[in-house]
This record gives C-alpha cells, sequence and structure tokens, in this order.
C-alpha cells in the first residue's frame, strides 16, 4: 500500500494565510506585488517569482497573474485568475484558480482547484484535481495515483499509479500502471409530462399552505407586502436585488472573517478556538444562504402570488376571499414558471420582487417610534 502525504496543519494554516494575504490586498490587485514575512507571503495584481531565484521555504501567494518560474524549497500555495508553475517545487503544489498550469517539476503532490487545469511535469506523488476541464498532457508523469472530480478529463500522459475520479467526458490515451475506475453519470430521462405535472401540483400546493399560513400568523406584514407591490412595484423590485446583494455579500464576508480568525487563533496555538471559527464561520454563511434561498423559494411567490389574486378577488372582504385570491395569483406564478426559457427569467422575477416587498416591510417596522405604514387592514370589518 503505498504511503499517502495528507497536508498537515501548518499547510492548512499557511492557506488561512493566503486567505488573510487575499482580504488584505483586495484594494491592491491592480497595483505592483507586495511582500510580507520576509517574502514568504506575496500578493499583488501580478507576482512574478523568477527563474533565478529559490524560495527557502513554504511560499504563499495570491493575485490575478501568478507565476512561478524559480524554484521553492518547500510547499507552494497559490489563489488567483491565471497561474503558471514552470519552477521546481521540492514539497506540495496546492493551487486554486481560473486558468492553472503545473509544468514544472513537483516532489510531493499536485492537488488543484480551477476551472481549467493543466498537467504537463512530473509530479512524484499524487494529483488530484477538482475541476472544469483537466487535461494531462503526455509528456506528464504522475508518480502515484490520479483522482479528479471534472467535467471533462483528457489523460495522454502516465500514471504509475491508479485513476479514480467522477467526470461526464473521459478520454484516455496514456499509460496506467494501475486500475482505472472512472464514473461517468447516465445522461438523466427528461421527465414525462405526467412528472412534470405531478411537479408543479406538489409546488402549488406547498405554496398555498405556506400562503395560508401568512395570511393566519402575519395577516399585516403578508398584506402590507402585497400592498407594496401593488402600489411601489419598481421599489419592492430595486429593493429586492439589492437584498440579494447584500446577502451574498455577507455570506462571503461571513467566511473571509472565519478565515482570519482561523489563522489568528492557529497562530497563538489556540487550536480549539480556530476551530470553533471556522465551523462557525461557515455554519452562519450556510444559513445566510439558506434563508434568502427559501425566502425567495417559497415566500416570496406567496406575497407575488397575492399581489395577482387581489386584482380579481377584493381580499378585503375575509379571510376567505384572501385565500382565494392568493390561491388564484398563486396558480398563475405557478404557471409562468413552465413557460420554457421565459418561465426561468420570470421565476427570478418574482424571487426579487417578494423579496423586495419584505425588506420594506421588515425596514419600516423596524423604524424606531413608527409603526407599520398605512396598508388594507389585516381583518374585514364588520
Amino acid at each position: 500500500m503505498r504511503r499517502t502525504r495528507v497536508p498537515s496543519r501548518a499547510t492548512v494554516i499557511l492557506l488561512c494565510l493566503a486567505a488573510l494575504s487575499a482580504a488584505l490586498t483586495v484594494p491592491a490587485l491592480a497595483q505592483n506585488e507586495r511582500s510580507f514575512l520576509e517574502g514568504k507571503v506575496r500578493a499583488g495584481g501580478q507576482v512574478v517569482v523568477p527563474a533565478d531565484e529559490t524560495v527557502p521555504g513554504h511560499l504563499y501567494l495570491t493575485g490575478g497573474t501568478i507565476r512561478v518560474d524559480g524554484a521553492v524549497e518547500g510547499d507552494l500555495v497559490a489563489t488567483g485568475g491565471q497561474i503558471d508553475v514552470s519552477g521546481t517545487i521540492d514539497g506540495d503544489v496546492l493551487v486554486a484558480g481560473g486558468d492553472v498550469t503545473v509544468s514544472g517539476d513537483v516532489a510531493g503532490s499536485t492537488r488543484v482547484a480551477a476551472g481549467r487545469m493543466t498537467l504537463s511535469g512530473d509530479t512524484a506523488e499524487d494529483a488530484a484535481f477538482a475541476a472544469g476541464q483537466v487535461a494531462i498532457a503526455q509528456e506528464a508523469l504522475v508518480g502515484q495515483d490520479v483522482l479528479f472530480t471534472a467535467g471533462q478529463v483528457r489523460l495522454a500522459g502516465t500514471v504509475d499509479g491508479n485513476v479514480l475520479g467522477g467526470t461526464g467526458d473521459y478520454e484516455e490515451t496514456g499509460a496506467v500502471a494501475g486500475a482505472t475506475e472512472v464514473v461517468i453519470p447516465e445522461p438523466d430521462e427528461p421527465p414525462t409530462a405526467g412528472e412534470r405535472l405531478l411537479d408543479r401540483v406538489q409546488r402549488y400546493l406547498a405554496l398555498l399552505i405556506i400562503g395560508a399560513l401568512a395570511l393566519w400568523l402575519a395577516p399585516r406584514s403578508t398584506r402590507g407586502g402585497a400592498a407594496d407591490l401593488r402600489h411601489r412595484p419598481l421599489a419592492s423590485l430595486g429593493v429586492g436585488a439589492l437584498a440579494m446583494l447584500a446577502a451574498l455579500a455577507a455570506a462571503v464576508a461571513l467566511i473571509i472573517l472565519a478565515a482570519l480568525l482561523t489563522a489568528l487563533f492557529s497562530l497563538l496555538e489556540l487550536g480549539g478556538l480556530a476551530g470553533l471559527s471556522i465551523t462557525s464561520g461557515l455554519l452562519a454563511s450556510a444559513i445566510v444562504s439558506f434563508v434568502v434561498v427559501a425566502v425567495s423559494a417559497f415566500v416570496a411567490p406567496v406575497l407575488v402570488g397575492l399581489w395577482l389574486g387581489q386584482y380579481a378577488i377584493d381580499m378585503q372582504r375575509s379571510w376567505a376571499t384572501a385565500f382565494a385570491a392568493l390561491a388564484l395569483g398563486t396558480l398563475a406564478v405557478v404557471a409562468v414558471a413552465t413557460i420554457p426559457v421565459l418561465g426561468g427569467v420570470l421565476v427570478v422575477v418574482v424571487a426579487v420582487l417578494g423579496l423586495g416587498a419584505l425588506t420594506l416591510q421588515a425596514w419600516r417596522r423596524g423604524r424606531v417610534g413608527q409603526g407599520p405604514p398605512p396598508t388594507e387592514p389585516a381583518y374585514p370589518q364588520s
């Protein structure tokens, strides 16, 4: 059984330091290269390690364009848009980028996450990839195993170990000494007309249940959101788009903050706090994303449906008429989603409109000293 090297704690810490460097230098990515920790960490719009330079230890790079022509006596950790590694790496290569090429010799393992990955140099140990496209050139040699998750893989080089992975398109013209186990998923069969109809019916019933609960538990907010859509549709659309962008920014900021805290606690040898920081940051980011997706997929269509339905049914007479308006409008929302191409666009518009109306309601109710804006009454007047 081959012995596979795993990233050490130092590697994990330095990955966090790379995130720290990226966070500190994002405003200056268009500027010249900057160095930290006596050249161990480098960042900038363009980062170059010249051919006549030898780095005595690990090297951590982040930038728009990265080129490593020199030698690195430790691990190379890099994040960037375009990354080219043609020098000699005595340790492992850990890279995340848009377009990555590794043509130099790597004494350890090569691990890459990229949009497009090209390996044309020698890797003494494993080569692991998560990428859209992977190309292992004819002159490439992998001393141990090749592992990948990719959209497309072209293997023309030599692998002294095994090949294991999953891809939608695999071509092997090189030499593999061990076993090749590649999972190519079967193309999904298109759903039948009955399955599509059942899916629409199930979604319609789910939205009706959520809408009924909203009218019962939060009648003023629900009706107020529909009123905002009726009287201020453009404002709701704009606020909804801003809310989505703000949620995305918050999710990314939480991850960056977690990486920074993890790096800090790790350097202080507070391992428990480091683990708690990264776990908490990822969990908080996931919660923010989940809430936005859930509201956009289930609550927003209810508000838009109630808005559309009130044009046909006066929802102020009773709870029953409000529910009837909801049922009619939600049916229209579900129906338009089935239209090819246009339906997908309308689904996004519905999500943004509903999220904007909810945001406007929350903002008004959160203002100090002011109640909700005048809207239709929550319940019928006797």
